[in-house]
């Protein structure tokens, strides 16, 4: 007492009808986050400390204390930083974590809660539009007054 239902399945009389089991598709493997093409330092922004409650780590180790994150942040960015793409920041914030966990012990210091990472390229980069850069480095022709060498040539 089968139902017909199409050519290719069959309600049994009971009317639940069987359905092979697909399994789920495998999870695409993870990407690696693209490392940067061109030199570039990061910096970043951290928070619990007693002398300000955020602190901005950057280039050559210097450590500056604020007391609200946007006078942080806006500091990093008038130095030439921005902030990282979500994959990359996240990338970077696991590489420093396990970093600090090797240390035996854990650190001397307070490191505090790292909230963000920035980063600012070391060489010119070409900027088409009002997005960020594409790590392109910037050619000769986008200088200004480089027709020639400033050189008079006679010609006879």
């Amino acid at each position: 007492a089968n139902q017909e239902v199409g050519a290719t399945h069959q309600v049994p009389a009971n009317g639940l009808a069987l359905v092979p089991h697909v399994p789920p598709p495998a999870p695409a493997p993870q990407q690696p986050c693209p490392r940067a093409r061109l030199p570039q330092v990061i910096a970043t922004i951290s928070a619990g400390f007693e002398r300000g409650d955020y602190l901005v780590r950057e280039e050559r180790g210097a450590n500056i204390y604020f007391d609200f994150f946007e006078e942080a942040y806006n500091f990093a960015s008038q130095k030439g930083f921005s902030r990282m793409s979500p994959p990359e920041e996240s990338d970077y914030m696991e590489m420093i974590r396990s970093a600090y966990n090797s240390i035996p012990g854990g650190p001397r210091f307070n490191r505090g809660r790292l909230l963000i990472v920035m980063k600012k390229r070391l060489v010119p980069v070409r900027i088409e539009d009002d997005s960020e850069p594409d790590g392109l480095v910037a050619g000769r022709e986008l200088e200004e007054g480089r027709e020639g060498d400033g050189t008079a040539s006679s010609q006879s």
